[in-house]
């Protein structure tokens, strides 16, 4: 009895209490309301007076583009308002109608009405009031001043910025548009859709109930945060994009000249910011949203730092993702809004070659998902894992054609999209006044050909060894066997035959799938991970050994090309000593580590001298046309091109997967760590923590 009373005591309580907040959030939501009218009132005559042909005082657009936040600001606190009414509106009617099961099974009438009880307030108001059914005139009224207030906003905000830059009106577009969509879905989920609305809020709320009211500390969920995922997916990447520096240094010094073009720095700067971070970690956002659920079978999912999916749900993260993916676009549009920077000679060139790629890999990727067959051991898909791999490695060589054709290239006329306003004041093709797009493209043929080829052999040594590792990390089970020792991989594997293949070009005997007798004994298990499957265990003809050869050969011709280097007789000491510097390269690799040693030294001796040579009798510099600055790095360009595949090469045999973790920094950065990762590279860690000790 003493809890029947209890709970009909805590009932009232709360029925009180929630009509107290109901008068309070009623006096908020008029007087915001008031607010918005007012603003709009107010941002109606600010466009008035800066859209007239005289303003007394002129306002630079890009200010003005900012005054519709003010409504916006408003507009955004009385949807939170409105939607806080919704949800005290059906929590005090479940209020109501517990406690009316309370009362006697006959009561009376209230003042004589028919079928009036008490306890039906709050039923009685949302019947008048209800946006989500009903015909009655207060519902059209409340529909008529919400599509009022809105419909006048986006007309205000149009008509100002209707003489703005094309630069500017995208801009706003982006900003505002995506705001209004949000003001304009939540306002329709918590009106017509209000009972859906509050039940999943009643279940998220029941979720909440269980999290404790102390700080919260991130949970060792042994993935990335999502902060760090959506800024930066692929920061081990990253290394690729060296490759568009490397064709501006190319560009630089075999045209010294080029650095008096205006704005060659900050335009190659910011065509690689577009080109890497923009437009490159978006397509891999999108490859992730892609396999998704692939992503997450994998044995090193958690090392990936694909999608992070344990803390906030599948739905968000890809939610989330799309967000980050939209911005990239709309950032790169903004971008070309830049004096330096041309639509049609820059970033449409780059969108050209990344998106015409990444359709042809999903497309590959696609036949390769669905090819495996575990009759034939994968034998079906090779052809589609191979394709696989020499698609990625055509990246290599598109990124650096770009930076070798697109700095120098400066663009002119009505070639970006800013100075269009069509369709009203175009120029199309055939008209009077039109231009085709013209590409300023002053690079030998055989230049673009031959560092093409050598980047792609070097892109080719880069991800088939990155893969084989990734490989290794299916395998789980090893058995000897007459000798032998057998690895069997995980089934899930078969998605991704490429690794398969890869992974088979080790000296290891590499099992698909994996027999029942194995399962749970633990004296079979291996830890495919951490195991270091490229330490000299390469197949004489596997790819990387391949890739190694002929981007080390592609390396003497590269040099010859960059210093001018003929084919005559008084040169023929350069290809003598840079053909012997090629070969014991690739000898120094292949051979065993002791012997491997030996050529250390002879090696980079081999190297200088290569590189000596090729300065001394270079027609450029004899004919003083090759500035000191411009020699410089020719050398240093040269010295690269022999030396950089052997590092690469090298550093892949002493490794294991794990050591291509990404750094903590990386992996758990948020917004709330932002701050103190800066403060703390200003003063130093260890004051940071004093000063900063982090909440426990």
């Amino acid at each position: 009895m003493d809890r029947e009373q209890n709970y009909f005591d805590a009932l009232l309580a709360d029925y009180v209490a929630s009509r107290d907040d109901e008068r309070e959030l009623n006096n908020q939501l008029v007087g915001v309301f008031s607010g918005v009218v007012a603003t709009l009132t107010l941002f109606g005559a600010f466009v008035t007076f800066v859209g007239s042909e005289k303003p007394t005082i002129r306002i630079p657009d890009e200010a003005a583009a900012t005054v519709p936040l003010i409504p916006l600001a408003l507009g955004c606190m009385l949807q939170i308002t409105s939607s806080i009414a919704t949800a005290r509106s059906f929590y005090g009617r479940a209020i109501e109608r517990e406690l009316s099961t309370m009362l006697p099974a006959t009561i009376p009438d209230l003042a004589g009405y028919p079928h009036l009880k008490a306890l039906t307030y709050r039923e009685m108001i949302v019947e008048l009031n209800s946006l989500s059914r009903g015909f009655r005139i207060p519902r059209f009224l409340q529909i008529t001043a919400i599509i009022s207030l809105l419909f006048i906003f986006v007309v205000l905000v149009c008509y100002m910025a209707r003489d703005y830059a094309f630069y500017l009106q995208f801009t706003m577009l982006v900003v505002y548009g995506p705001i209004v969509t949000l003001l304009a879905v939540e306002g329709l989920n918590a009106t017509v859709r209000g009972r859906t609305y509050f039940l999943k809020l009643v279940k998220d709320t029941r979720v909440r109930r269980t999290y404790s009211l102390l700080p919260e500390t991130r949970p060792s969920l042994d993935e990335r945060s999502l902060f760090s995922y959506l800024l930066l997916p692929r920061p081990m990447d990253l290394s690729k994009a060296l490759f568009f520096l490397i064709g501006v240094l190319v560009l630089v010094a075999i045209q010294p000249p080029i650095l008096q073009v205006p704005f060659l720095v900050p335009r190659a700067l910011v065509l690689w910011f577009i080109l890497e971070i923009l437009m490159y970690q978006g397509r891999y956002q999108l490859n992730d949203l892609r396999g998704l659920s692939e992503d997450q079978e994998s044995p090193a999912a958690a090392q990936r730092g694909r999608i992070p999916t344990l803390a906030v749900g599948s739905r968000i993260a890809a939610f989330a993702t799309l967000g980050a993916i939209f911005i990239r676009f709309a950032l790169v549009i903004i971008l070309c809004g830049l004096p330096f920077i041309s639509f049609f000679h820059h970033v449409a060139p780059m969108a050209i070659g990344v998106i015409t790629l990444a359709i042809v890999y999903e497309r590959v990727r696609s036949i390769e998902r669905n090819c495996f067959d575990t009759s034939t051991d994968g034998q079906a898909s090779i052809g589609a894992g191979w394709t696989v791999i020499a698609l990625v490695g055509l990246g290599y060589p598109l990124r650096t054609i770009l930076g070798l054709t697109l700095p120098q290239t400066t663009g002119g006329g009505r070639d970006i999209p800013w100075d269009w306003k069509w369709p009203w004041n175009s120029t199309l093709p055939g008209e009077d006044g039109w231009r085709p797009p013209s590409f300023h493209f002053d690079i030998p043929m055989r230049l673009v050909t031959e560092l093409g080829l050598y980047t792609f052999w070097l892109g080719i040594v880069f991800v088939s060894m990155t893969w084989c590792l990734e490989g290794g990390t299916y395998v789980n089970r090893r058995l000897r066997l007459n000798g032998r020792t057998i690895h069997f991989t995980k089934s899930s594997i078969g998605r991704k035959s490429h690794l398969l293949i890869l992974l088979r070009q080790t000296r290891s005997n590499v099992a698909y799938g994996q027999p029942l007798f194995l399962a749970g004994h633990r004296q079979y298990q291996f830890d495919g991970p951490r195991n270091r499957w490229l330490n000299r265990n390469s197949k004489p003809f596997a790819v990387w050994n391949i890739g190694l050869t002929c981007a080390t050969f592609m390396a003497v011709i590269l040099t010859a090309e960059l210093w001018d280097i003929g084919y005559e007789i008084g040169q023929l000491l350069y290809w003598v000593t840079a053909a012997a510097t090629a070969a014991v390269l690739v000898v120094w690799q292949l051979l065993p580590p002791r012997a491997g040693n030996l050529f250390s030294g002879i090696s980079l001796a081999l190297v200088a001298a290569s590189a000596v040579v090729a300065c001394v009798d270079s027609p450029r510099r004899m004919m003083d046309s090759l500035p000191l600055c411009a020699t410089i790095l020719t050398f240093a360009l040269s010295v690269a091109a022999f030396l950089v595949p052997t590092f690469m090469y090298r550093m892949f045999h002493g490794i294991s997967y794990d050591d291509l973790k990404l750094p903590p920094f990386l992996s758990a950065a948020s917004i709330n760590k932002i701050p103190g990762m800066v403060f703390a590279l200003i003063v130093g860690r260890r004051l940071a923590r004093t000063l900063w000790p982090p909440t426990p």
